[in-house]
Protein backbone atom coordinates (compact mmCIF):
# COMPACT_ATOMS: atom_id res chain seq x y z
CA UNK A 1 0.00 0.00 0.00
CA UNK A 2 1.45 3.41 -0.96
CA UNK A 3 2.40 5.85 1.77
CA UNK A 4 -0.05 8.57 2.71
CA UNK A 5 1.00 12.20 2.71
CA UNK A 6 1.09 14.16 5.96
CA UNK A 7 -2.20 15.85 5.08
CA UNK A 8 -3.87 12.52 4.33
CA UNK A 9 -2.50 10.98 7.53
CA UNK A 10 -3.98 13.82 9.60
CA UNK A 11 -7.33 13.35 7.93
CA UNK A 12 -7.13 9.58 8.39
CA UNK A 13 -6.41 10.06 12.11
CA UNK A 14 -9.53 12.20 12.38
CA UNK A 15 -11.53 9.36 10.82
CA UNK A 16 -9.75 6.61 12.75
CA UNK A 17 -10.11 8.13 16.20
CA UNK A 18 -13.69 9.30 15.59
CA UNK A 19 -13.50 13.01 16.22
CA UNK A 20 -16.59 15.08 15.56
CA UNK A 21 -17.69 13.71 12.19
CA UNK A 22 -19.90 16.70 11.47
CA UNK A 23 -16.87 18.98 11.33
CA UNK A 24 -14.73 16.67 9.18
CA UNK A 25 -16.21 17.45 5.76
CA UNK A 26 -17.00 21.15 5.95
CA UNK A 27 -15.05 22.45 2.95
CA UNK A 28 -14.42 21.23 -0.56
CA UNK A 29 -10.78 20.58 0.39
CA UNK A 30 -11.92 18.18 3.11
CA UNK A 31 -14.19 16.36 0.68
CA UNK A 32 -11.39 16.12 -1.89
CA UNK A 33 -9.10 14.69 0.80
CA UNK A 34 -11.74 12.11 1.69
CA UNK A 35 -12.11 11.21 -1.99
CA UNK A 36 -8.36 10.75 -2.36
CA UNK A 37 -8.22 8.54 0.72
CA UNK A 38 -11.21 6.55 -0.54
CA UNK A 39 -9.54 6.02 -3.89
CA UNK A 40 -6.34 4.92 -2.19
CA UNK A 41 -8.22 2.45 0.04
CA UNK A 42 -10.52 1.45 -2.84
CA UNK A 43 -13.61 1.96 -0.67
CA UNK A 44 -15.68 4.92 0.49
CA UNK A 45 -14.67 6.05 3.97
CA UNK A 46 -17.46 6.57 6.49
CA UNK A 47 -17.47 10.40 6.64
CA UNK A 48 -17.67 10.58 2.86
CA UNK A 49 -20.51 8.04 2.84
CA UNK A 50 -22.39 10.02 5.47
CA UNK A 51 -21.79 13.18 3.45
CA UNK A 52 -23.20 11.51 0.31
CA UNK A 53 -26.32 10.38 2.19
CA UNK A 54 -26.80 13.92 3.55
CA UNK A 55 -26.56 15.41 0.06
CA UNK A 56 -29.11 12.92 -1.30
CA UNK A 57 -31.50 13.70 1.56
CA UNK A 58 -31.10 17.45 1.11
CA UNK A 59 -31.64 17.30 -2.65
CA UNK A 60 -34.70 15.06 -2.11
CA UNK A 61 -36.26 17.69 0.14
CA UNK A 62 -36.21 20.30 -2.63
CA UNK A 63 -39.60 21.27 -3.99
CA UNK A 64 -39.16 19.62 -7.40
CA UNK A 65 -38.53 16.15 -5.88
CA UNK A 66 -40.41 16.00 -2.57
CA UNK A 67 -43.86 15.18 -3.99
CA UNK A 68 -42.97 11.71 -5.28
CA UNK A 69 -44.30 8.65 -3.46
CA UNK A 70 -41.17 6.57 -4.01
CA UNK A 71 -38.77 9.19 -2.64
CA UNK A 72 -36.97 6.71 -0.36
CA UNK A 73 -36.22 4.50 -3.35
CA UNK A 74 -34.98 7.53 -5.27
CA UNK A 75 -32.64 8.46 -2.41
CA UNK A 76 -31.27 4.92 -2.23
CA UNK A 77 -30.72 4.86 -5.98
CA UNK A 78 -28.99 8.26 -5.86
CA UNK A 79 -26.69 7.21 -3.01
CA UNK A 80 -25.69 4.09 -4.92
CA UNK A 81 -25.05 6.15 -8.06
CA UNK A 82 -23.05 8.81 -6.18
CA UNK A 83 -20.86 6.21 -4.45
CA UNK A 84 -20.09 4.71 -7.84
CA UNK A 85 -19.48 8.13 -9.38
CA UNK A 86 -17.32 9.56 -6.60
CA UNK A 87 -14.56 7.10 -7.40
CA UNK A 88 -14.45 8.60 -10.91
CA UNK A 89 -14.16 12.19 -9.64
CA UNK A 90 -10.92 13.78 -10.81
CA UNK A 91 -9.68 16.53 -8.44
CA UNK A 92 -7.20 17.77 -11.08
CA UNK A 93 -10.07 18.74 -13.40
CA UNK A 94 -12.42 20.22 -10.81
CA UNK A 95 -12.12 21.41 -7.25
CA UNK A 96 -15.86 21.38 -6.48
CA UNK A 97 -16.98 17.87 -5.50
CA UNK A 98 -20.18 19.21 -3.93
CA UNK A 99 -21.48 20.43 -7.29
CA UNK A 100 -20.42 17.14 -8.88
CA UNK A 101 -22.33 15.13 -6.28
CA UNK A 102 -25.44 17.31 -6.50
CA UNK A 103 -25.45 16.98 -10.28
CA UNK A 104 -25.08 13.21 -9.96
CA UNK A 105 -27.95 13.15 -7.47
CA UNK A 106 -30.27 15.23 -9.66
CA UNK A 107 -29.54 13.13 -12.73
CA UNK A 108 -30.08 9.96 -10.71
CA UNK A 109 -33.47 11.22 -9.54
CA UNK A 110 -34.46 12.12 -13.11
CA UNK A 111 -33.34 8.70 -14.37
CA UNK A 112 -35.32 6.95 -11.64
CA UNK A 113 -38.47 8.92 -12.47
CA UNK A 114 -38.10 8.14 -16.19
CA UNK A 115 -37.67 4.45 -15.35
CA UNK A 116 -40.82 4.51 -13.19
CA UNK A 117 -42.76 6.24 -15.99
CA UNK A 118 -41.70 3.52 -18.45
CA UNK A 119 -42.76 0.81 -16.00
CA UNK A 120 -46.13 2.52 -15.46
CA UNK A 121 -46.70 2.80 -19.22
CA UNK A 122 -45.93 -0.90 -19.69
CA UNK A 123 -48.33 -1.78 -16.87
CA UNK A 124 -51.14 0.31 -18.35
CA UNK A 125 -50.59 -1.12 -21.84
CA UNK A 126 -50.62 -4.69 -20.51
CA UNK A 127 -53.83 -4.02 -18.56
CA UNK A 128 -55.49 -2.70 -21.73
CA UNK A 129 -54.41 -5.78 -23.67
CA UNK A 130 -55.81 -8.06 -20.95
CA UNK A 131 -59.04 -6.03 -20.82
CA UNK A 132 -59.50 -6.35 -24.59
CA UNK A 133 -58.89 -10.10 -24.43
CA UNK A 134 -55.74 -10.03 -26.56
CA UNK A 135 -53.57 -11.57 -23.81
CA UNK A 136 -54.51 -14.39 -21.47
Amino acid sequence: MPKLTVEQRKFWNVIKYEYDRNKVLKTNKDVIRAIKISKRLNKVVEPLGTYIINIATRVASQKNWNRYVYLDDMIAHAVMFMVKSIMRFDPTKSNNPRAYLKTCCNSSFANYINHEKKQHTLKVDLQELIKNGQVD
